[in-house]
């Protein structure tokens, strides 16, 4: 069998697999440089041919894409915020995705409805049914990250 020839690492090469992951993902800026960098890495194990101003490429393609409207980090910050306060996350999960996406930010927290998501976490987990298991279920909750009286507004909803 014989191998593929790869590809040398230029910058058209970095802008069409920028854009080709923007045109399947949403994504940070942040994000963004840590898939190129992968990509440029990845390159350089294979012995690939990779300019010695990579990191100066990946910062100017992501700028690149910035500009012309392909990453927006508050358009993204909203949606994750929005997306995980439905799924039932707890504000700690939030800010740990949002740190991991290289887009943290307290003040968005501000309009997390942690209530909802309690009763979105007890719905999806099925708690509450049993009165006997209610500390168990307040257990869970606090594993999860959520205060106690958010906990407790969920379970006895």
């Amino acid at each position: 069998m014989q191998d593929k020839k790869q590809k040398s690492i230029t910058t058209k090469r970095l802008e069409n697999i920028a854009v080709y992951y923007l045109s399947r993902y949403d994504s940070s800026s942040a994000n963004l440089k840590a898939v190129l960098k992968r990509r440029v890495e990845k390159a350089r194990l294979k012995g690939t041919e990779v300019p010695d101003d990579a990191g100066a490429l990946i910062e100017e393609i992501t700028r690149k894409m910035v500009r012309l409207g392909y990453i927006d980090d508050n358009r993204f910050k909203e949606n994750l915020l929005r997306k995980l306060g439905q799924a039932g996350k707890s504000r700690a999960q939030i800010m740990q995705k949002m740190i991991k996406a290289g887009v943290a930010d307290d003040e968005a927290l501000t309009c997390y409805d942690e209530d909802a998501a309690a009763a979105v976490f007890v719905k999806k987990k099925r708690l509450g049914v049993n009165p006997e298991n209610y500390m168990k279920d307040l257990a869970k909750l606090a594993r999860a990250g959520f205060s106690r009286s958010a906990a407790e507004k969920a379970l006895q909803s």
